[in-house]
């Protein structure tokens, strides 16, 4: 940075530093964050709405918009904590008072922010109403509110907008779900740590209006280079010139500028990133329909579920079915004696666990009497009930007769950090080590991985089949990278087709991701959710049984709508995967 550059920058710092506000110590001791509740937060609105709804940060004092609900990032208001904490929950309850009388903009209706202030403020009593006819105790709750927000306001910020919010514009898609009881659950989230050798992050603004643009190519490519004599360059809101995507790590150089700029207008890529803007989109971009090109190569075609028409959408989606023969010389090597404590450990566990007898009751033959079932018999006779002829009991050893296929997503979402550690790092070390252990046990496994870009190209690899040795195959893992989107249903699909294959007196489907079905077109939210819910299904009517274990925080609020209760596993830390993974298979031996 030149001189005059740096002399600049210092100047507007002081002058923003200047124009601050002066902190009261007493309202930062009392201020809450809405990151720190939205957990809470989240549960509640889904308890209330019956629903699968997100809350978000808003720009100023948020409302209801359909699955979204707008919430201030941080309140500071009341003089307490508790007095702050119950503002957010006063919102919360009004947000779904507006939702369940339908406040908001229809159509193309204006949605101007002071007519959209006005608007909830004239129409604040009937929520009010509806709400206290609700909930008998939300009455004291209003008043106590009200009574620090009014007393933390003046006129010049007048306290009504934070306590009743503002309307916002529904399309007539999401209108329509709504009568129809359909939720949608879309959530862009990025890792929340970075790895500062390899990558930077920042955290943006809120935005609650986003739009999509198409990238001009053509205008890209005959874009000319201009020559600026003045240096400061500064970032900007587009302007309809295309330049190329800048590939270089320039975070902290335009770290302040970018906190200024407003991320309404956006492009979508799917090139490799130097540094992460880390931000939440309000409106799913995510909905688009692409005529990408199809590929030559050997694919298989897969139905797709639409919630929506009830009905699938017939070979709709390309796999294509690779086997990885690429390979990182002396991978499984470092990383089993990096981890050789761990590895051990495992083993133990796994041999303890299998080499242990287990008592089978209620037989028809076997080694003892069963008392229970004898006992039962007795009673039943007794009864005038014909009794049961299974009156024995056998000591056993547990059966390993099971196939196991272990599907690990590495879309670009796992190029992401956990803990400061790279997701993807993290799978590869725990598939070497439980496909070493299994190995050693003699467990039938095959490892695969999938990604995608649209529904036309979904990629499926095989880095060891069932058939294959894993002494040949386990470098491979440490070739694995991260690419495209995360489609899940046609993997699903896939992983079902080659599990039907083998002969095996169970056949099990663990899915390693992060838990958020999404891709370049239409595949988020409510209908990739339920699309994968669908997979889910058609694999249990095969026979094959489906997990998943996930890594990424996130995953919470979307796994218990694909998977159910107990079919999912989330972990708390990245380091438990290894475990994790392990007592999968020590759960399907049992």
């Amino acid at each position: 940075m030149e001189w005059d550059q740096f002399l600049f920058k210092r100047i507007s710092e002081l002058v923003q530093w200047v124009r601050r506000p002066a902190a009261d110590p007493q309202r930062q001791a009392a201020a809450v964050e809405l990151e720190t509740l939205k957990p809470r937060l989240t549960a509640l609105a889904r308890l209330l709405s019956g629903r699968a709804v997100n809350i978000h940060p808003a720009e100023r004092e948020g409302g209801w918009r359909g699955d979204q609900w707008l919430l201030p990032s941080r309140y500071d208001r009341s003089a307490t904590q508790t007095g702050n904490v119950d503002f957010f929950l006063f919102r919360i309850f009004f947000l779904y008072g507006q939702e369940r009388l339908r406040h908001a903009f229809r159509g193309e209706e204006a949605n101007g922010m002071l007519q959209a202030s006005a608007c909830a403020l004239l129409n604040a009593d009937a929520v009010l109403a509806f709400l206290s006819n609700e909930f008998p105790g939300f009455d004291e709750l209003h008043q106590r509110v009200k009574e620090d927000v009014m007393a933390g306001h003046d006129a010049s910020d007048p306290a009504e907008p934070w306590l009743y919010g503002r309307w916002y514009r529904l399309d007539d898609d999401s209108w329509c779900k709504l009568d129809a009881n359909a939720d949608a659950a879309s959530k862009n989230t990025v890792a929340v740590e970075k790895d500062s050798k390899d990558y930077s992050e920042r955290q943006a603004p809120a935005r609650e209006e986003t739009e999509l643009l198409i990238v001009d190519s053509e205008e890209q490519e005959n874009y000319t280079l201009t020559h600026n004599f003045e240096k400061i360059e500064t970032l900007d809101t587009f302007s309809g010139r295309w330049r190329d995507f800048d590939g270089s790590d320039d975070m902290d150089e335009h770290g302040e500028a970018l906190q200024e700029l407003d991320l309404r207008q956006l492009v979508r890529v799917d090139s490799p990133v130097h540094s992460v803007y880390r931000t939440e989109f309000i409106q799913s971009l995510g909905l688009i329909e692409t005529a990408d090109a199809l590929h030559a190569g050997f694919h298989r075609c897969y139905d797709e579920w639409n919630f929506q028409q009830h009905g699938y959408r017939k070979g709709y989606c390309r796999v294509y079915p690779t086997f990885l023969k690429e390979s990182l010389s002396g991978y499984a090597a470092t990383t089993l004696s990096k981890h050789a404590g761990l590895a051990r450990s495992m083993r133990r566990q796994a041999e303890r666990y299998l080499t242990e007898h287990f008592v089978q009751q209620r037989l028809s033959w076997g080694d003892a009497p069963d008392l229970d079932a004898m006992v039962e018999a007795y009673l039943d006779r007794k009864a005038g009930i014909t009794p049961s002829e299974n009156l024995y009991q056998s000591r056993r050893k547990r059966g390993r007769d099971a196939a196991i296929l272990v599907l690990t997503d590495t879309s670009l979402s796992t190029d992401g950090y956990s803990n400061n550690q790279r997701v993807l790092d993290l799978e590869k070390e725990a598939l070497v080590l439980v496909a070493d252990v299994w190995e050693k046990l003699g467990v039938r496994f095959q490892l695969d991985t999938f990604n995608s870009r649209t529904h036309n190209h979904c990629n499926y690899g095989t880095v060891k089949g069932f058939h294959e040795s894993w002494q040949l195959c386990r470098d491979r893992i440490g070739a694995i990278g991260s690419s495209g989107y995360t489609r899940i249903g046609p993997a699903l699909r896939h992983a079902t087709y080659l599990l039907n294959q083998v002969r095996a007196s169970s056949r099990w489907l663990l899915l390693l991701t992060d838990g958020k079905p999404n891709d370049y077109d239409r595949y988020e939210g409510q209908y990739g959710i339920q699309d994968v819910r669908q997979a889910i299904r058609e694999a249990e009517r095969d026979g094959v049984h489906v997990s998943a274990i996930a890594i990424e925080e996130a995953a919470r609020f979307y796994l218990p709508q694909m998977f159910g209760k107990g079919g999912f596993e989330l972990l708390r830390h990245p380091r438990q995967l290894p475990f994790a993974l392990l007592n999968g298979y020590l759960r399907i031996v049992r």
